[in-house]
């Protein structure tokens, strides 16, 4: 074999080896980062947690509005969640806020939640944690994404 006979099978080869580093490089590219699975778990882990807070949140003294008012609250932040996982344009950006201004009104009360019922307290603790890691792994993503 003499070098015209290696150029020759080199140049034959030729597209089908740059078609094959281009698919390896799309497949690459289109893996998901660790922030992006961050923010992809956060949002699962909020959504769940707010499907199993639920039976704490409910009094059988509660009025029916109040009982209205508590399913609605839910079935927004579960439908904001499912669009934020499955990329829906905003939603992202509109749950990290959400979850953000629940968590400033939320630990303004854990001290007096502690006080009177620790149970309370660890419930709206973990919900608080869940929303934290769900507003820091958002920023980092968009700040890594721009």
């Amino acid at each position: 074999m003499n070098i015209e006979d290696a150029w020759d099978v080199h140049m034959r080869r030729a597209p089908l080896d740059a078609a094959q580093g281009q698919a390896g490089r799309s497949t690459a590219a289109r893996k998901p980062s660790l922030t992006y699975r961050a923010m992809q778990v956060s949002i699962v882990l909020v959504g769940v947690w707010t499907i199993v807070e639920m039976p704490w949140e409910l009094s059988p003294t509660d009025s029916l509005a109040r009982l209205a008012a508590l399913l609605l609250a839910k079935c927004l932040l579960l439908g904001i969640g499912v669009a934020a996982f499955f990329g829906v344009r905003y939603a992202r950006g509109f749950l990290a806020f959400v979850c953000a201004a629940s968590v400033f009104a939320l630990a303004s009360t854990l001290p007096l939640e502690y006080a009177i019922a620790r149970q309370l307290f660890t419930l709206s603790l973990i919900e608080c944690l869940s929303k934290i890691a769900l507003v820091a792994s958002y920023v980092t993503w968009y700040v890594k994404r721009h």
